[in-house]
């Protein structure tokens, strides 16, 4: 009688331990994409290949929105675990860009409304597309 209730134990501690695994693989898998990113623009470079994607990110109710602006190849399509890599500002997009374009194939530029250096986040003034074969885009910015 005792065997049969170890045995019944060691079972249930198994599924037990099995269950908690799978509750901990999905909460770190809900923490990874807590936010949500929602896209305001997609501008093309006059060679169309490559995209800057305007979105504004949304992490829930303790924080603000954040403006992000991405620059890819015209291909790649952004997720809710990608971060802008160009520029990220506080505020929503129509409160913190006023315009976003590309000049020629290897410069954009980007006119910001009025922000201070404390909402500013990222704001890169080059930036290298593709591991091996680098193309550097340039980002001129005027406030």
């Amino acid at each position: 009688m005792i065997k049969v209730i170890k045995k019944i134990l060691t079972i249930f501690i198994k599924i037990l331990l099995v269950f908690l695994f799978i509750l901990i693989v999905l909460f770190f898998i809900s923490k990874r994409y807590a936010c949500e990113n929602e896209i305001k623009k997609i501008i093309y470079s006059p060679n169309v290949k490559y995209k800057v994607t305007v979105f504004q990110r949304d992490c829930g109710a303790t924080t603000g929105f954040t403006t992000h602006v991405y620059l890819s190849k015209s291909s790649k399509n952004i997720n809710n675990s990608v971060t802008g890599n160009i520029l990220i500002v506080t505020g929503e997009v129509n409160c913190t860009i006023k315009q976003i374009r590309w000049i020629n194939d290897h410069t954009i530029f980007i006119k910001l409304k009025k922000l201070n250096r404390e909402n500013i986040f990222k704001k890169n003034k080059n930036y290298c597309i593709g591991i091996f074969d680098c193309k550097n885009i340039k980002v001129i910015y005027k406030k």
